[in-house]
């Protein structure tokens, strides 16, 4: 379910993150969580709060021509139009949201070593494993 109260670009922010943003919940967790959860090693990770997810796609929008965007895996390219990023686990390691295959409830990529890939198949199993 999405919030209609809060949109980027146009794309309305999943119910659960607003839920987690309200209740102060938004949080980086301890680095071992975020290692299993991303399969990285964090340097300097951020979740943003709303004024920073508006400036941070705001750059990524105006940069996506330049950007390379390859998911890893059957779906490749990313469109930074149907994205929302919504924090890093430090510089060119964007979290972001992906609402290509749906719009109430769009799946969460990260970009690594390797490119984007899919860390959960929605914000609220993100949530959990990251124990939001």
């Amino acid at each position: 379910m999405a919030s209609t109260r809060f949109s980027i670009g146009g794309l309305p922010l999943p119910l659960a993150l607003v839920e987690v943003m309200e209740a102060g919940r938004w949080v980086v967790p301890d680095e071992q969580v975020l290692r299993e959860v991303f399969d990285d090693d964090p340097d300097d990770p951020r979740f943003y709060d709303l004024p920073s997810m508006l400036r941070q796609n705001e750059l990524f929008r105006a940069l996506a021509p330049e950007v390379h965007l390859d998911l890893v895996g059957p779906d490749s390219d990313v469109d930074p139009a149907r994205c929302v990023l919504i924090g890093d686990l430090g510089a060119d390691m964007s979290i972001a949201l992906e609402y290509r295959s749906d719009h109430g409830d769009p799946r969460v990529i990260y970009y690594g070593l390797d490119g984007w890939r899919e860390v959960a198949p929605s914000f609220g199993v993100l949530a959990e494993r990251l124990g939001l």
